[in-house]
């Protein structure tokens, strides 16, 4: 089970990723993959990690609120979106921005995010 420790370092990572790219395709999946790793930091608080999209729709379902299971859903298809169904857009990314601004929001005020983790990934998204 990766500890929350993991998934700081693992939005680290996509942050480098996202800012280093110019491709809405790359920034659309960090994009993604960001609110995965912020879901997952919390869900290790509680001791449970999933191990696929599936289960940590079902984890979020158990352990945390409507909300923040509605803006994962949001993201997760409009990654895949971009990924398998059409081209990757910049008003796509938008919207996922967008999403992904909301998710930190609930899991900063309901759920502890770190709050060095959120403005970390803000002070990206918006620059």
């Amino acid at each position: 089970m990766e500890s929350s420790e993991f998934h700081e370092k693992k939005i680290e990572e996509i942050l480098k990723a996202y800012k280093s790219s110019d491709s809405p395709f790359v920034q659309g999946v960090c994009l993604f993959y960001i609110a995965v790793h912020t879901i997952d930091w919390v869900l290790a608080r509680y001791d449970v990690s999933p191990s696929t999209h599936r289960g940590r729709k079902k984890l979020i379902t158990r352990y945390l609120e409507e909300t923040v299971f509605s803006k994962f859903d949001q993201l997760l298809i409009a990654s895949i979106r971009i990924r398998y169904t059409e081209y990757a857009r910049e008003e796509v990314n938008q919207e996922m921005k967008e999403n992904l601004k909301e998710l930190l929001k609930q899991l900063k005020e309901n759920y502890s995010l770190d709050s060095n983790i959120v403005n970390g990934i803000l002070e990206v998204l918006e620059n």
